[in-house]
């Protein structure tokens, strides 16, 4: 439980250093259809950065 514990936070803090526009999609090795990335890019990406945006 523990190793999966640290996996997990080694991950978190390497999502959110990215600098990639594609964001966590270059961490996975997965095939993502590119609707699905677009919705994910709308509805969550450019909703946070907003969020952000205004909060900084």
């Amino acid at each position: 439980m523990e190793l999966h514990r640290a996996q997990a936070l080694s991950l978190t803090r390497r999502e959110l250093n990215l600098k990639s526009p594609t964001g966590i999609f270059y961490l996975y090795k997965i095939d993502i259809h590119p609707s699905t990335q677009s919705v994910f890019q709308g509805l969550v990406i450019e909703r946070c950065q907003g969020i952000w945006a205004q909060l900084e």
